[in-house]
């Protein structure tokens, strides 16, 4: 099994808020057509995420978030933890969002490239040698960087459960709760004053790269869920009042899935 993480994913990604007891039985519905991802602590079959999310001054990415617009792009930087231990890669990410479709690129980073990272906040004087893939990546970070004025705004963590597909090549489905933020540029932070997100409840988010399997629809409307665009990042800023007007609210923008 091939367990390298891809530089590059496009796939369609729709996301779902439901409470404990739903998501459980959404999952026991979808059992016989998943497996507990290798990536995941074997016993606890989760793994903690954190990331720190950048942007300019004014929150240019947040604002194209709020607006919804359909084409929009977040910048962060990425690790994992399991069993209370920081895993080995860490990844900076860009994330392209066209409607329901994905298109990330990331860089591994190794923990002392991450640390010198989040120090710089670049890649160019890490006197490492990247694939031309890789240095058109460096190239449009350093432009959103230096155009935007880019800065680490806010850490937002959240344990997640992941599933992928038994019959279905990139098939994921994954549940994250227990989502916190804060106004913080660390990703290894983890003090007490980080802001809950939607406490007591799930994001089940479905990711696959064609068609819709048609068990997933059969569970889509079994449990009457209804897709949700939410955005975690857009979430911590509101829940930390990183901005003057920015404040919690209720997820806006509620849409019926069209895959079946």
């Amino acid at each position: 099994m091939n367990l390298q993480p891809e530089f590059h994913f496009r796939r369609f990604e729709i996301k779902y808020l439901t409470d404990e007891d739903t998501a459980e039985n959404i999952k026991k519905d979808l059992m016989p057509y998943l497996k507990h991802d290798p990536f995941a602590d074997q016993e606890a079959k989760e793994y903690e995420v954190r990331s720190v999310y950048y942007d300019s001054p004014g929150y240019f990415y947040y604002q194209e978030t709020l607006d919804g617009y359909n084409s929009r792009k977040k910048i962060r930087v990425r690790c994992y933890r399991t069993g209370g231990q920081i895993k080995d890669n860490a990844f900076l990410e860009i994330k392209r969002k066209e409607g329901v479709i994905v298109v990330k690129d990331r860089i591994r980073l190794n923990l002392e490239e991450l640390r010198q990272f989040q120090k710089t906040d670049t890649l160019l004087d890490s006197g490492r040698s990247f694939s031309s893939k890789e240095e058109n990546f460096i190239k449009e970070y350093e432009f959103e960087r230096v155009i935007r004025a880019l800065s680490p705004k806010i850490l937002v963590t959240y344990t997640r459960e992941p599933y992928a597909g038994v019959y279905d090549e990139g098939l994921r489905v994954t549940f994250d709760r227990n989502i916190k933020a804060a106004q913080n540029d660390n990703l290894f932070y983890d003090g007490g004053d980080m802001e809950r997100i939607h406490p007591g409840e799930v994001v089940v988010e479905i990711k696959f790269r064609r068609g819709l399997p048609v068990y997933m629809g059969e569970t889509i409307k079994k449990f009457s869920m209804i897709r949700v665009p939410f955005s975690k990042y857009r979430k911590g800023v509101e829940e930390t009042r990183a901005i003057p007007g920015s404040f919690p609210g209720i997820t806006r923008g509620f849409e019926t899935v069209s895959y079946i």
